[in-house]
């Protein structure tokens, strides 16, 4: 039995989707991110809800780092942090959208020197 027109652009169409979809994710999630270590010092810091990831908050610090310019991090070591605490930092460049901030550890002895 022949297929008809609108059957036969359907499936192209939809095709034609799924390659694209698979194009973007791959761009997105499977290419070579570039990362980097810095460090700066906390502005502030609080707890936000992450709606029930992470046991429901994530604390989230505005740090000011060692070239001025000041980011938002995610915090990944015991807090909570306060202001004047000085932190080491890492960055995960994106090809969409800015860079990701974490915080990885306190760094006491940095302000000491």
């Amino acid at each position: 039995m022949p297929e008809n027109r609108a059957t036969s652009f359907f499936r192209t169409a939809i095709g034609v989707v799924f390659v694209a979809a698979f194009a973007i994710l791959f761009a997105v999630f499977l290419t070579p991110n570039s990362y980097e270590n810095m460090t700066g010092v906390v502005v502030s810091s609080g707890s936000i809800s992450s709606s029930g990831l992470d046991g429901g908050t994530i604390e989230i610090s505005r740090v000011r780092l060692d070239g001025g310019q000041e980011v938002s991090a995610r915090v990944r070591t015991k807090g909570p942090l306060k202001p004047g605490d000085h932190v080491q930092l890492f960055t995960e460049g994106r090809l969409m959208g800015g860079p990701l901030y974490y915080i990885t550890s306190k760094n006491p002895q940095a302000g000491k020197q």
